[in-house]
């Protein structure tokens, strides 16, 4: 009845190379299972590991606790509370402790983190499922089983990452019956495979959306990439800030990094009605830009622009670029001409360490966090008051927590040092309202204080889908389940393709016991991330488009499959033999294009 989820924890734990993190969701799910001697064994590990790293106290209380191990859990879960481990925020929601919610002692844990005390009545899945996706086993087939498909990802962030400690958690407290602990358990895998792996000008229609498609860097030289994606990213910082247009964030729009994608279509799928292009070339110190604005509702060009500039220009042609296509989508404001016009340093070096910052900050990972924090901090030695490096330091030290790199004390001080000197230098900056509301979310635990930070950012930039993911978070925590639903949604039509935006919704449904809503989510994210994963490996060896295909079915996004199954035409894919008769694609069997593809391939629709 545990097996799948035992197998999906254990991929996890080989994933991330024994992390205490997939170790003790191991340890929890093999004690819940009724196999104590192998959690008791974890435990012993976990518990040996902690004297020389950070390991989370709430994680190893969770442990004791399926164990029967009451008086251990509380000295665990008291330790919890005293270095603000970040999880505690979430012990009023957790299913997982549904069995201790009537003993005095947790109440009294719970009331000092300042959350209320609730009952959650325990409840068996909608419906049954299989762990099973066809669609996910073909891709994983397709490509060598010596690659890893679903990488680490993070639970809440768009540019700001947050993977759980415990993000893989298991609904202890469904006892009811052993099928719908199960259950639970095996969405709980879904879970951790998630985290473990965001007025017309010139024209009679208005233009009110804009997705920024990552710049090519033609060169390929990876020590440059970093300046092709910075680019990208702040030419969508600098339009997201304009009233009144909806700018699809980098989560959604770099699911297109390095693919040979039509505009018009990339448009269509991320619901725009403008798309812009670019590509960069650097040669020494001469740096050769061109761009493109396309209304994809009739492909037609509204604006195109070539600029040939050297390095030290690189803030001015940013901004160039940023006002000549906003003028291009309507008329501005005196206010929105000022933001368009706002640099945050006048240093180009300074400007050039923090695209790589950021560039090592979306890389998600223990080692790419590290080398963002260097650049950041460097940008700032070479410009002090660089508002927005500051920020991007809070940024790191955040998340160091979750990745067990340093202990919440340590880390939440640093950021919230580098935090406050942000909003000294500059309190309008969404970013840093947010990140400060995350220290009062997760290490002060001050709701109020949270809640009016993360509104602040969204009132400061309403585009920013960051601070509605984490805002839609607090709620959760605070059992406010109905409105944080309403702003996790408003996150994902903003950002239509984040993985995180799903996987946030998952985590907020799966709290609020909507497990087949949850499981939904997650698989929705999975899927995804296999897609992304797939996309990559292609670049180092042949992956077959005809599972890319499939799993673009299985999302429901059939221009991203029709022309899938156009490359695997092309390619001559062996597996198109199978395109009369393969159950996968019949919601397609209507359109035309696949009709056609199919009559190519000499077989009859």
């Amino acid at each position: 009845m545990y097996d799948a989820a035992l197998a999906e924890f254990a991929k996890a734990r080989e994933l991330s190379q024994d992390s205490p993190e997939s170790l003790a969701s191991l340890a929890h799910c093999y004690a819940v299972s009724g196999a104590t001697t192998e959690a008791k064994k974890l435990l012993h590990e976990l518990t040996e590991i902690s004297e020389r790293r950070y390991v989370s106290s709430y994680d190893l209380a969770l442990i004791h606790s399926s164990l029967g191990q009451k008086e251990k859990c509380f000295e665990w879960l008291n330790r919890a509370f005293e270095i603000h481990d970040g999880w505690m925020i979430y012990i009023t929601v957790d299913p997982r402790w549904q069995s201790l919610r009537s003993d005095a002692r947790f109440t009294r844990v719970v009331r000092r983190v300042g959350l209320p005390v609730r009952q959650f009545a325990t409840q068996e899945p909608e419906a049954e499922f299989k762990l099973e996706s066809p669609s996910v086993e073909s891709a994983v087939n397709a490509s060598s089983e010596s690659q890893t498909i679903i990488g680490t990802t993070d639970r809440t962030i768009e540019t700001k990452a947050l993977v759980p400690s415990t993000g893989e958690f298991i609904a202890a407290g469904i006892k009811r019956n052993k099928i719908a602990v199960a259950a639970v358990m095996t969405l709980t895998a879904l879970l951790i495979a998630a985290f473990l792996y965001s007025t017309l000008t010139s024209r009679e229609r208005t233009i009110d959306s804009l997705a920024v498609l990552p710049f090519q860097n033609v060169g390929s030289d990876p020590n440059t990439e970093y300046l092709s994606d910075g680019l990208t990213e702040s030419i969508i910082y600098s339009t997201s800030r304009l009233s009144n247009l909806k700018v699809i964030p980098r989560s959604s729009v770099f699911r297109y990094k390095s693919q040979e994608v039509d505009p018009q279509t990339a448009g269509h799928q991320l619901g725009v009605s403008a798309v812009m292009t670019g590509r960069v070339i650097q040669r020494g110190d001469d740096l050769s830009i061109s761009a493109e604005l396309i209304d994809v509702r009739d492909n037609t060009l509204l604006w195109g622009q070539h600029y040939t500039r050297k390095m030290a220009d690189i803030l001015a042609v940013q901004e160039e670029i940023a006002k000549e296509i906003s003028e291009k989508l309507r008329t501005l404001t005196n206010e929105e001409k000022k933001q368009l016009a706002k640099r945050y340093t006048d240093n180009a070096e300074a400007y050039q360490l923090y695209l790589k910052g950021r560039y090592y900050w979306n890389k998600r990972s223990r080692d790419g966090y590290k080398k963002a924090a260097e650049n950041f901090e460097q940008a700032i030695a070479r410009d002090p008051t660089y508002a927005l490096a500051y920020a991007g330091v809070a940024d790191c030290y955040n998340v160091l927590p979750s990745y067990g790199m340093l202990p919440p004390r340590e880390a939440f001080a640093k950021a919230r040092e580098a935090v406050t000197r942000a909003l000294e230098i500059d309190d309008k900056l969404a970013e840093a309202h947010t990140s400060l509301a995350y220290i009062k979310n997760w290490y002060d635990w001050d709701w109020s204080g949270a809640e009016s930070e993360y509104r602040r950012a969204i009132e400061l930039n309403p585009n920013y889908v960051t601070a509605h993911q984490w805002l839609a978070l607090e709620m959760a925590q605070m059992g406010r389940m109905d409105e944080a639903t309403r702003e996790i949604k408003r996150a994902q039509d903003l950002d239509p393709l984040g993985l995180i935006a799903n996987i946030n919704a998952g985590w907020i449904f799966y709290h609020a016991r909507k497990y087949d809503r949850a499981i939904e989510e997650m698989r929705k994210s999975l899927e995804r991330k296999i897609i992304d994963e797939l996309n990559d490996l292609s670049k180092r060896m042949y992956v077959d488009p005809y599972f890319l295909a499939e799993i673009y079915v299985a999302l429901g996004e059939r221009d991203q499959a029709l022309q899938a199954l156009e490359s695997a035409y092309a390619q001559r894919s062996s597996w198109l033999g199978w395109l009369k008769v393969e159950p996968k694609f019949d919601q397609l069997r209507a359109d035309q294009r696949f009709k056609d593809i199919v009559r190519r391939v000499g077989l009859t629709p």
